[in-house]
């Protein structure tokens, strides 16, 4: 059987080498496991590949030398960027705190699948631009398809005391009878609604039928947009039923 070689090396962002070089072996088309140890007074940064084939999870290669770089941020280097990233964000009304107890936190994609070569640095201030929900994990948009985990990160609104009262000052409570009102054959997605950012997101495996008769018991308007609650259950848009 063919087999690869990968070196990996560990080094600061001088590319002063921080661990002895380590080499691996292995058939081709075997994941290359790149473990990510602690060094004392430096925090992990990014991975870089120096030599290797274009890949989102790096596999051994017949006959190939590939080699990956393991760069780590000094402590103050990491204050540096920390205190960078907040400033920046400071009059966000979307924004996280990557948690300071992850040493590493991976960007994944809609699927939550992680791109092999981001990462954030922990205690960065990052902007959000949306929401996804998947079964039982809660993703934030950077950007594009770019997300992470709710469990990687700390919401930091600087304004969330705005935004409920947002949520707050258009809830009403209500109590009617609604008919889903789309072609039939068709389906309407739910949505879910964070009430400290005031921001709603789509819940893509909840779902009712055309025809479906609902009860509501709150309705609420974000960003010119009415949603309706059905009762012990989620929100739905206005615009996609209609009173009975």
């Amino acid at each position: 059987m063919s087999t690869g070689r990968a070196q990996i090396k560990y080094s600061d962002m001088q590319l002063k080498e921080l661990l002895p070089m380590r080499e691996l072996q292995g058939p081709a088309g075997q994941k290359i496991s790149l473990e990510v140890p602690k060094i004392n007074n430096y925090v992990y940064f990014m991975t870089t590949a120096l030599q290797t084939v274009a890949q989102q999870q790096p596999v051994f290669q017949a006959e190939t030398l590939q080699v990956f770089e393991l760069r780590y941020l000094s402590i103050a280097e990491s204050e540096r960027m920390i205190a960078a990233s907040k400033q920046v964000t400071q009059n966000s009304r979307r924004c996280f705190q990557v948690r300071l107890d992850k040493m590493i936190v991976p960007v994944v994609n809609q699927d939550n699948q992680p791109w092999f070569y981001r990462t954030l640095v922990a205690g960065t201030y990052h902007v959000y631009q949306g929401i996804r929900q998947l079964r039982d994990t809660k993703l934030y948009r950077l950007g594009g398809n770019q997300w992470v985990r709710a469990s990687d990160v700390a919401l930091i609104n600087h304004s969330w005391q705005a935004d409920q009262s947002i949520f707050a000052k258009t809830l009403q409570k209500i109590n009617q009878k609604v008919c889903v009102q789309v072609p039939q054959g068709l389906a309407v997605t739910l949505w879910d609604i964070d009430k400290q950012t005031a921001t709603a997101y789509q819940l893509p495996q909840q779902r009712v039928l055309a025809g479906e008769i609902l009860d509501i018991d709150q309705q609420v308007q974000l960003n010119g947009e009415l949603f309706n609650h059905i009762v012990n259950g989620h929100w739905i848009k206005q615009r996609r039923v209609v009173q009975l």
